[in-house]
């Protein structure tokens, strides 16, 4: 009997497991949560501040002022954080990328950020951002991110459009949590129980069929 072709070879993923990996994820999940509404608070104090304005130097005035705020609030946040414009495009990064990547800007925005995914990860990244971009569903998706070390982190991105009175998108807020650690425990487990179901189901049919060995 060739076990690799037993429906019964392959388990399902434990609910120990998903439970496991859900609870590893949750901190880094509020931590990101948290971010993303820090920055949206403040892109949204602004507008409406600015909207209650008719003098266009007052308007310039808090514009800069408001936009300095920001920057001070998304430097102490110890995530990714960017932004982009309607079309999905990146226009800002929070110093936190450029520690992990020391890549200039002009080497990040726009659409050259894609260029730090891992090959392995950077076609699922592209079809997931642009299917947010199309329908302003929220985006999230894991994916390694290149370091200076030219090693790979795992890097949870998650992101939220912010829309006008006419509900027309015009900004992405967006984080980039670290999950290296629980991804990197998650897929040892992984590989751990499937050896582990791999040796059982072997043992099983080598008795099943005389106790032959099987190949």
């Amino acid at each position: 009997m060739d076990v690799q072709k037993d429906p019964d070879f392959h388990d399902a993923e434990p609910p120990s497991l998903k439970v496991l990996d859900q609870s590893c994820l949750a901190n880094e999940l509020r931590k990101s949560n948290e971010a993303l509404r820090l920055a949206l608070n403040a892109e949204r104090q602004a507008r409406e501040e600015l909207l209650g304005l008719k003098n266009e130097r007052q308007r310039r005035e808090v514009a800069e002022a408001k936009a300095q705020q920001y920057r001070i609030i998304t430097e102490a946040i110890p995530q990714i954080v960017w932004t982009a414009d309607a079309e999905g495009e990146i226009d800002y990064f929070n110093s936190r990328w450029y520690q992990i990547t020391e890549r200039y800007p002009e080497n990040s925005l726009g659409s050259a950020w894609f260029s730090e995914i891992h090959e392995d990860d950077r076609n699922d990244c592209k079809s997931s951002w642009k299917e947010s971009t199309v329908s302003g569903k929220p985006f999230e998706v894991a994916a390694r991110l290149r370091s200076a070390a030219n090693d790979y982190r795992w890097i949870l991105f998650r992101a939220l459009p912010i829309k006008d009175v006419e509900k027309n998108i015009i900004k992405w807020f967006g984080t980039g949590t670290d999950i290296h650690n629980q991804k990197t425990f998650e897929i040892k487990l992984q590989g751990e129980l499937h050896a582990e179901r791999a040796a059982s189901r072997v043992y099983k049919y080598s008795h099943q069929a005389g106790g032959q060995k099987i190949v």
